[in-house]
């Protein structure tokens, strides 16, 4: 999972609850949220949210991870799913017009993701090549089928 993701690989637990920490205080704070993913019996399997959020902007950006052996089976863009629904919506405690999401590009599974969510690479990316950056704005997703069967959480 680190292999695409924005963190390096966790050398103790430590390091994991420091994650946790700054997730929960962001929480606490309303400028984030993040999701547990579970699997049809209820082992966590990832996990997906908001690590940034910048208010005078109202932009937040979102970032996920799944456990490598549930990659293809449909979780991602149903947790991906109603985390956008819930920005967007009014129970969200934060305001947020756009949603960015940065991924490698390498990482051809994210971008399919992304794009069939709505989200369109933005032509100014990241300083660094192998980084892109995709932008989902509240008037698309409401235009959006996905969002229009979603029920906010």
């Amino acid at each position: 999972v680190c292999l695409y993701n924005n963190f390096s690989v966790l050398d103790n637990k430590a390091q994991a609850q420091d994650l946790i920490q700054q997730d929960l205080e962001n929480s606490y704070n309303n400028i984030g949220i993040r999701y547990a993913i579970n699997n049809s019996i209820d082992e966590f399997i990832g996990s997906c949210g908001v690590h940034e959020y910048n208010a005078s902007c109202k932009t937040a950006i979102i970032g996920y991870e799944l456990d490598p052996k549930h990659w293809n089976n449909g979780f991602m863009i149903e947790a991906v799913n109603y985390l956008i629904t819930y920005l967007f919506s009014d129970n969200c405690h934060f305001v947020v017009n756009k949603i960015n999401a940065n991924v490698l590009n390498l990482n051809t599974p994210s971008i399919k993701l992304l794009t069939k969510l709505g989200f369109v690479k933005c032509e100014n990316n990241i300083n660094n090549n192998d980084i892109l950056q995709y932008q989902l704005t509240k008037i698309i997703w409401q235009n959006n089928t996905l969002y229009k069967n979603t029920k906010v959480l």
